[in-house]
């Protein structure tokens, strides 16, 4: 849980450059700082656990943010692995 990762949606883009006024200061700094690269962990030692799920509960709300998954990349590998093996294998 310590290495989840979140980044911005466009919604929560838009909210950085449009400043809505729906979030408040602690919410805005841990929306920015979400970059899809900073983990849970990463973000905790910037705020308290209180400060940051009170936030991040807004924001997924709100849908500002979402999490990134580490697995989605790694299916990603495995198609792209399985359709090399297919042409390779077609090509022989």
């Amino acid at each position: 849980m310590d290495q989840q990762r979140f980044s911005k949606t466009a919604k929560g883009s838009k909210e950085i450059e449009e400043r809505s006024g729906l979030l408040s200061p602690v919410a805005r700094r841990i929306l920015i700082m979400m970059d899809g690269k900073r983990t849970r962990k990463d973000l905790l030692q910037a705020f308290s656990v209180e400060e940051f799920e009170e936030a991040l509960a807004k924001l997924e709300l709100l849908k500002l943010v979402e999490e990134v998954s580490g697995t989605a990349s790694a299916s990603i590998d495995t198609r792209a692995l399985s359709q090399i093996r297919q042409m390779m294998y077609m090509s022989n």
